[in-house]
This record gives structure tokens, sequence and C-alpha cells, in this order.
């Protein structure tokens, strides 16, 4: 309930009730000739000046009675518009506070949820960062044994080359000797049968 309808509300009780004091009090001034001042005046007839006396001192008290009634009324009105409106800046200052603490609450939970996120997506970078880094290295290292096996592959190729044209010197050597010294023999064995035939001659 809004606050202008709480204050118009304790004004219609206000006029509700100052109605309600008016209507059941008697008749004050002129308005009580009709009734009241022609017994009195029947009685002031009978027993004198006393019963006109008595008669005024009636309409005095009526007149008193309307006076306090409608101040009490005036009071009451007074007292339900303040307690209205301090019932309305209550309920206001509630609503105010319910309000900010829900505001807050809802802040609060909004930036849990982004920093949630945010550490969510940094430890997946990490992650992805992480794994790269780990199969990077891992192909590094498979990439070292592929050139390492290669390079082994490569010396051994080259040190068989070069062994096998140092056996083929070699042998070509051991040939070219074994040649060389058939062939001395040879002339010698020819150059022996030369000279003996000559002595034979002589």
């Amino acid at each position: 309930m809004s606050k202008k309808a709480i204050i118009a509300g304790g004004l219609l009780a206000v006029v509700a009730t100052v109605g309600y004091v008016a209507m059941d009090l008697p008749p004050y001034g002129d308005e009580a000739a009709g009734t009241i001042v022609p017994a009195k005046r029947f009685r002031a007839d009978e027993n004198g000046a006393p019963g006109v006396a008595a008669a005024m001192g009636d309409q005095s008290n009526s007149g008193a009675q309307y006076g306090a009634a409608t101040d009490a009324a005036s009071d009451a009105a007074s007292n339900a518009a303040s307690d209205a409106a301090s019932n309305a800046a209550s309920n206001a200052s509630i609503r105010a506070m319910s309000d900010a603490a829900s505001d807050a609450a809802s802040d609060a939970a909004s930036d849990a949820a982004s920093n949630a996120a945010i550490r969510s997506k940094s430890d997946a970078a990490s992650d992805a960062a992480s794994d790269a880094a780990s199969d990077a290295a891992s192909a590094a290292a498979l990439r070292a044994r592929v050139n390492a096996a290669a390079d082994a592959a490569s010396d051994a190729a080259s040190d068989a080359a070069s062994n096998a044209a140092i056996r083929s010197k070699s042998d070509a050597a051991s040939d070219a000797a074994s040649d060389a010294a058939s062939d001395a023999a040879a002339e010698a064995a020819s150059r022996s049968a030369i000279k003996a035939n000559a002595r034979a001659s002589d």
C-alpha cells in the first residue's frame, strides 16, 4: 500500500469519527429552541426565574460538551493522521531496506557469477596452454628421437661405406702385390732359363 493511500485512509477515518460524534451530540444554541426551550419555559412559568436559569445552564453544558467532543474528534483526527504518516514512513523505510538488501544480494550474485566465469575461462586457457606445451614437448622429443635414429643410420651407412672402401683398397693392394710378385717370379725364372741355355750352348 502506498503512502498516499495510507494518509487518505486516515483522513477518511477522521472525517467519519467527527461526523459520528456530531450526529450523536444533542442540538446546540438556536437549533434546540423547538424542543428544549419550550419545556424549560413551561417549567419557568410554574417555578419562576430559577427554571429559566436552569435551562440556560443546561444549554451552556450542552455547548461545553459539544466543544469537548469537537476537540476530542480533532485530536483523534490529528493522532490518526500522525499515526498513518508514521506507519507510512516506517513501511517505506522497511521497503527501502528490503529493496536495498535485494539489490545488494542480486549484485553480489552477479559479481560471483562473473568472477566464476572469468576463473573458468582462465582455468580453461591455462589448461589449453599446458596441453599445448605438453604436446609440443612430446612432438619435439619424438622429432629428436627420429633425428637421432636418422643420424645414427647415416653414420652407420657412412662407416660401412668407409670400411668397404678401405677393404676394397686393401684387397686391390694385396692383389697388386700378389700380381707383382708373380710377375717378378716369372721374369726371374725366364732370365734363369735364358742364362742356362746360354751356358749350354757354350
